[in-house]
């Protein structure tokens, strides 16, 4: 892999890191039930991308 690519996984690594602390942080209880199902879904999808 060339240097470019470890800093792109690098880049990929803290932007998702990001993504999951703020996830956490935020409260899921402004969502409608539909909203929530379907947020929830695209992050069983990304997890099982991992």
């Amino acid at each position: 892999m060339n240097p470019g690519g470890k800093t792109s996984i690098v880049d990929g690594a803290h932007a998702l890191l990001t993504a999951v602390r703020t996830l956490a942080s935020e409260s899921l209880y402004p969502l409608t039930d539909g909203e929530f199902v379907e947020m929830m879904g695209e992050v069983e999808c990304a997890m099982r991308q991992l």
